[in-house]
């Protein structure tokens, strides 16, 4: 009786591991399966973005939200910069003068007129990206112009902070300047991709840059890289990031939809 309860538990032990193991693999494959959807119906994507209205009213809702806490921002004390170095004077010149720190492509403008002619290739092309922003064509977020026209006439320097390479700066300062968007003639407010020798995709050391003379009171941004440096965290850490910063969200960082590319395309692949 002994061997065959021995028996029985034993096999009962092998069932189970197998399970597990063909479960692991069909999560996997199921993994995988996911990833050649969402790639294979990227049309869907561009459709939203380009033709549904709530995909407008998302980002005009971002915008009214930031022109409603824009006051309160103006006049509070405290930087938005995630690892703000600013030591807080109320009697310091420099904190006087305010920043908002915006990201580009998908957040202020859009490329979705590119990224419909990267799904007709079927993949990413370099000289087709770089073509087609050298002819200065991206066109307003709805609620961008507005609220930045707005904050700029309260005195607060705009800040334009893009991984746009830095030969594309001219033409991304046309398109900014022929949309209506705020620019100084005095001070360099659109700091791209290796402007300087130390300005990498991280934008940590722009931020920083900004810091040095400004109070950053406001961050913009389509991905969470527009907000700290990311692009090395896993999916995990990433979610992990959202709720230690959940105070930031909707008060001093605010965060557009981009359901077209970013940083969350890789951790389908793995």
């Amino acid at each position: 009786m002994k061997v065959v309860k021995r028996c029985a538990f034993i096999i009962l032990n092998l069932v189970f591991l197998v399970s597990c193991a063909t479960n692991q693999i069909a999560t996997k494959e199921s993994d995988s399966k996911l990833f050649k959807i969402v790639k294979n119906n990227k049309v869907q994507d561009y459709a939203w973005v380009d033709l549904a209205a709530e995909y407008d009213g998302m980002t005009i809702q971002v915008y009214n939200t930031a022109l409603n806490q824009l006051d309160d921002r103006i006049n509070s004390t405290d930087s938005a910069l995630f690892n703000s170095k600013r030591k807080i004077d109320k009697t310091s010149k420099k904190n006087s003068k305010t920043a908002i720190v915006v990201d580009l492509d998908e957040t202020i403008i859009s490329s979705i007129e590119l990224q419909k002619q990267f799904h007709a290739n079927g993949k990413f092309n370099d000289d087709m990206l770089v073509n087609w922003m050298m002819q200065s064509r991206s066109s307003a977020i709805s609620g961008a112009l507005e609220f930045l026209q707005k904050a700029a006439k309260k005195g607060v320097t705009i800040f334009y902070v893009s991984n746009r390479r830095r030969t594309l700066e001219m033409a991304t300062r046309l398109n900014l300047r022929n949309l209506g968007f705020p620019l100084l003639d005095d001070v360099d407010t659109v700091l791209m991709r290796y402007e300087q020798k130390d300005w990498s995709s991280d934008k940590t050391s722009r931020w920083l840059f900004i810091e040095e003379n400004y109070r950053i009171i406001m961050q913009f941004g389509d991905s969470l890289n527009d907000f700290i440096y990311a692009k090395k965290m896993s999916s995990a850490e990433n979610d992990q990031a959202v709720k230690n910063y959940r105070e930031y969200w909707g008060d001093k960082w605010f965060l557009l939809p981009n359901p077209l590319y970013g940083h969350w395309e890789k951790m389908l692949e793995k």
